[in-house]
C-alpha cells in the first residue's frame, strides 16, 4: 500500500461482507446504504464472485443468476450489472 501511496493512486477500498445474521457489505469500515444497491443482480452476483476468489466466467455467472438467459441476452444484461457492482464497491472503472 505504501507504493500505491507513493506514487499518487488511491488505494482501492477495504470490503468486508458481513454473512452471520443480516448480510452488510461495507467499504472501509462503512456500511454500504441499501439505497446504493439499485439492482438486486448486483448484490447477487458479488456473493459468487467472493466464493470463487480464481474468478467465474460468464457462462457459470449466467446458471447462477440467469438460468433462463441466452448467451446474448446474458451479454446485455451481466455488463450493466458488473458496471453497478463496481460502482457501489468504489471502483468506477
Amino acid at each position: 500500500e505504501l507504493a500505491v501511496a507513493e506514487r499518487g493512486v488511491a488505494a482501492p477500498p477495504a470490503l468486508r461482507v458481513v454473512t452471520l445474521g443480516a448480510v452488510r457489505v461495507e467499504r472501509d469500515g462503512v456500511p454500504v446504504p441499501l439505497a446504493e444497491w439499485k439492482y438486486a443482480k448486483a448484490r447477487e452476483l458479488l456473493f459468487p464472485l467472493l466464493c470463487h476468489p480464481a474468478g467465474r466466467t460468464r457462462e457459470q455467472i449466467g446458471v447462477a443468476l440467469w438460468p433462463e438467459a441466452s448467451a446474448e441476452q446474458l451479454r446485455s444484461a451481466l455488463h450493466p450489472v458488473l458496471h453497478h457492482l463496481r460502482r457501489v464497491l468504489g471502483d468506477p472503472g
